[in-house]
């Protein structure tokens, strides 16, 4: 009996135990949360914003280039990115993470999640047409 006792706290520790925004305004439809915001449990930061699905409770790295980084005098850096697809920007695609000792304390700003299909296949047609246009020599 003590056996399943304590397998059931670990189970619920390790599931709950998540990185979990403690604060989080809510999606808008395809777009991912607005803001959110970590108290316990943050989550390391790898060089990108991350996503957080809500209906899987799950974190993601996103895909984005980085725009910028300030650090103030308390410690908190602040890493700006605007997001790509196929390596093409994505207007008003922008998210600002905030950090502290490597691991992330909240983010803000507006990212698509839901994009169509069809609109990473014209991504890639562009990129390619674009390459092509340029003789192979053009940036971006």
């Amino acid at each position: 009996m003590k056996f399943i006792l304590v397998s059931s706290v670990a189970v619920c520790s390790f599931v709950f135990g998540q990185n979990v925004p403690s604060k989080l305004i809510p999606a808008k439809d395809g777009l991912h949360a607005d803001f959110m915001r970590f108290e316990k449990d943050r989550p390391a930061f790898q060089g990108s914003p991350v996503l957080f699905d809500e209906a899987s409770q799950r974190l993601s790295q996103a895909q984005g280039r980085k725009l910028g980084f300030e650090k103030d005098q308390l410690g908190f850096e602040t890493h700006r990115f605007q997001q790509t697809i196929d390596g093409i920007p994505v207007e008003y695609g922008m998210m600002a993470v905030q950090t502290k000792d490597g691991k992330i304390v909240g983010e803000s700003g507006k990212w698509i999640v839901k994009t169509p299909k069809n609109l990473e296949k014209s991504a890639k047609n562009f990129r390619k047409h674009r390459f092509t246009e340029c003789n192979g020599i053009c940036r971006g």
